[in-house]
């Protein structure tokens, strides 16, 4: 899809509707499904479906994700074609064939490793291709609404906990605090870019656009440092690629006013925790939980307000900066956890060479770590992507992720989705979001796989390129049952 057009003050260059527009319908405003897309509807609900299973299986078992991964090559071999980019397929298998390759070396399986899960991915990311331009803005959508459903579901399950147990960080859902983080901040980039896009259904967009605030109150009771750096990053990059096409003026105002109401959700989420597990104090937890949902209710009066109201928006603005570091009072452990990631990513640099072709072995490097002089973390997973890539499955797996980034950086994205893939590739290079399914499912299915450029598969060649990974699935589930 085309770079987004340049627009004066037109309401599409605003980040969010106008007033009337966001909080009455327009007749004639929703945009219905082409005709002959009930194909494509179907296939939305079927990656949809898909999401929600990879979410909830945490880290994913052989099991689940290959019988998932085959009814995924089932449904591809009935589309008609596929737009692919072979700079991201390719690479993607790559890597995935290089965990295999590894495992099958280190423990003469395949499903012993991560690759028999992280096939998935590949057969995700082509399915996805299949999807016209009103199906992935529709998938985008129900994206941002099943990250917003798991937001509110953990916020009630945070309030209700706090009057029976001593709560500790949010984790329901994707199973890992720091996983969940990032994978809110995901969607909340997704909701962006619902937002930014001139052919979204307006009704839709207007039900998700209020989910903005429990996906940001929900963000902080994570107190993931790793998803509020990756949240910082991916604004910036959003705001740097807006110059590009905007007034600075415009970008300026813009800036303030997601300063703003990011850090009113932020405050929130923290008074919301310090009730809880500070003051415990649970009654009071109950009512500001009341009042996220009240925000919700009235998120788009208080976007107008914010918008017509300069001097206090930039209030707002400097008094969210300033109590953004009470997060660290929260997590008093965290400077302490940065300092282990960056002692851990240079351990793992030191067995870069150890293997460099099929690498050290999947969950090997825990185990040299064990042996050697250095600290003990006791974790299975080198908090950097492109580092763990290279020791446990060979500088060719990395090479193949290093590709991965830089093409999705090149290609001509809506600005916003930039900004999401700048979160995620931020958060991988410091913790292990993407051994969680539902947090690399959650980008490649918002990114939208048929972006351009790519190149059209033919009938025969769509159904061939998913047989082959139906039997890729197949061949791992079988080996995985033999093996009990």
């Amino acid at each position: 899809m085309c770079a987004e057009r340049k627009t004066s003050n037109s309401q599409a260059a605003r980040l969010e509707p106008a007033k009337d527009a966001e909080v009455q319908p327009r007749a004639g405003t929703r945009q219905k499904a082409p005709r002959g897309a009930d194909g494509k509807t179907a296939l939305v609900w079927v990656l949809f479906a898909a999401l929600a299973v990879m979410t909830l299986s945490g880290v994913g078992t052989i099991g689940i994700v290959s019988v998932l991964g085959l009814v995924l090559c089932g449904v591809g071999m009935s589309q008609s074609t596929a737009r692919i980019d072979w700079w991201v397929l390719v690479p993607l298998a790559v890597y995935v064939g290089m965990n295999l390759v590894s495992s099958l070396v280190t423990f003469q399986d395949v499903v012993n490793g991560y690759g028999g899960v992280q096939l998935i991915y590949v057969s995700m990311y082509a399915l996805s291709c299949c999807l016209d331009e009103w199906a992935a803005r529709r998938l985008r959508q129900l994206c941002v609404l099943w990250a917003g459903i798991a937001a509110a579901l953990g916020i009630v399950g945070f309030a209700a906990s706090s009057f029976f147990v001593s709560v500790t960080r949010l984790a329901f859902v994707v199973g890992a605090p720091n996983a969940l983080g990032i994978f809110l901040v995901l969607g909340w980039f997704a909701l962006l870019t619902c937002r930014l896009d001139e052919g979204a259904d307006d009704r839709l967009t207007r039900i998700i656009g209020r989910l903005e605030p429990v996906l940001l109150v929900a963000m902080t009771l994570t107190l993931s440092m790793g998803a509020f750096v990756a949240l910082l990053v991916g604004i910036v990059v959003f705001l740097a690629g807006r110059l590009r096409t905007h007034g600075w003026r415009e970008v300026v105002g813009d800036a303030f006013v997601l300063v703003s109401k990011i850090a009113t959700c932020i405050i929130v989420g923290l008074l919301t925790y310090m009730a809880a597990e500070r003051a415990a104090v649970p009654v009071l937890c109950a009512v500001l939980v009341a009042y996220v949902g009240a925000m919700a209710c009235t998120w788009p009066r208080f976007g107008e307000f914010l918008r017509e109201h300069a001097m206090a928006t930039k209030a707002i603005a400097i008094v969210g900066l300033l109590s953004v570091p009470f997060a660290i009072v929260m997590r008093p452990t965290s400077l302490a956890t940065f300092a282990e990631r960056i002692h851990m990513i240079g351990n793992g640099i030191g067995y870069l060479g150890n293997n460099p072709v099929t690498g050290v072995g999947p969950g090997q490097w825990r185990q040299l770590n064990l042996h050697d002089a250095d600290t003990y973390f006791n974790t299975n997973h080198i908090h950097n992507l492109l580092i763990h890539a290279g020791v446990e499955f060979g500088i060719i797996a990395m090479i193949a992720l290093v590709v991965v980034a830089v093409r999705c950086f090149v290609k001509r994205y809506r600005q916003a989705q930039h900004g999401e893939d700048a979160a995620f590739l931020t958060h991988v290079m410091m913790d292990t979001g993407f051994f969680y399914l539902g947090v690399t499912g959650m980008l490649m299915l918002t990114a939208n796989g048929s972006t351009s450029p790519a190149k059209e598969l033919s009938k025969r060649g769509t159904r061939a390129l998913f047989a082959a990974l139906g039997l890729a699935h197949l061949a791992i589930l079988v080996t995985y049952l033999a093996m009990y």
